[in-house]
């Protein structure tokens, strides 16, 4: 019995210590990307003038010479498909959704212009509920989870899927989640998911939210630990290069109008209180719940 104990305080150990490396190295990686300044010159794309990327036709504009290596060299890859849901009602200059589907195609176009063959190849797909309807998943074979905590939802570690379904809208929003495609399939959450997130909008809903690429990198995260090599989920971390400089453009800007960084925890209270005096509502002050997994504003 007590072999029993020591074997599982092991285990839990373990699983602390790599949940606080990956907040760490993430956090590392957030703080220390920067966009150089012709990054920032915008460009004409899909009859729009674009920086960094265009939420259009979700391509990166960033010269490809200055793409992180995972993504040039064709490496950056998941262990399942992903579909991206992104709300009818949204502004897609503001999803966290475009920014992965964006880099996701990047590193997609890179291995057809080299001739590389992954073994399994996912496809990550992005969908616009403005333009196109709820695909077809009572269809599609068993493996189809969507990101969603509920009572009914299980650790996304204990499954395999092969495709997970991400909703990209406000959670606060009723449609898209009780829609028949996507209520009735089986639904995952996060292991161990980060008690705070490092997007730079505030919300109502309280503290353990996550913007939806955070969410989408934990939940690779979480299936690809002791299945990857360490070199492997090293490079999943650079699905986050968009949303990381896109962070830096709004820290720079903060600190050109000496105001608080919106991402901060001080940041996000200064907002908080705003909203407050603008509406007269005040957000609810919910303790962190372990199952609450991605928002996006």
């Amino acid at each position: 019995m007590l072999q029993d104990l020591d074997e599982g305080s092991v285990a839990n150990n373990l699983i602390m210590v790599e949940q606080e490396d990956r907040e760490r190295r993430l956090l590392k990686y957030l703080n220390e990307t920067r966009p150089q300044q012709d990054w920032l010159y915008r460009k004409v794309c899909c009859e729009s003038s674009r920086s960094l990327y265009c939420c259009e036709c979700c391509k990166v504009c960033i010269p490809e010479d200055d793409w992180p290596p995972a993504v040039l060299e064709g490496r950056l890859r998941f262990p399942f498909d992903i579909d991206v849901l992104l709300d009818d009602k949204e502004r897609k200059s503001s999803s966290t959704g475009v920014q992965f589907a964006s880099i996701a195609k990047a590193a997609g176009l890179q291995r057809e212009k080299l001739g590389l063959k992954l073994p399994d190849e996912k496809a990550v797909n992005l969908y616009d509920l403005g333009k196109t309807d709820i695909p077809h998943y009572s269809a599609q074979n068993n493996g189809v989870y969507v990101l969603f905590p509920s009572k009914d939802s299980v650790p996304i570690s204990t499954v395999s899927p092969e495709k997970l379904v991400v909703l990209d809208i406000k959670w606060n929003k009723q449609t898209v989640k009780f829609h028949p495609e996507i209520s009735n399939l089986p639904k995952v959450h996060l292991d161990n998911p980060p008690a705070e997130s490092h997007f730079w909008r505030w919300h109502n809903s309280g503290r353990g939210m996550l913007s939806t690429i955070e969410a989408i990198y934990f939940a690779v995260m979480d299936v690809t630990q002791d299945k990857w090599s360490r070199e492997e989920r090293d490079d999943l971390i650079h699905m986050m290069w968009l949303f990381s400089l896109q962070r830096a453009v709004i820290h720079q800007r903060s600190e050109i109008q000496n105001r608080l960084p919106p991402f901060t925890a001080e940041g996000k209270e200064s907002q908080r209180i705003l909203r407050v005096q603008h509406t007269g509502n005040t957000p609810k002050d919910k303790p962190y719940v372990r199952s609450s997994i991605y928002e996006k504003l």
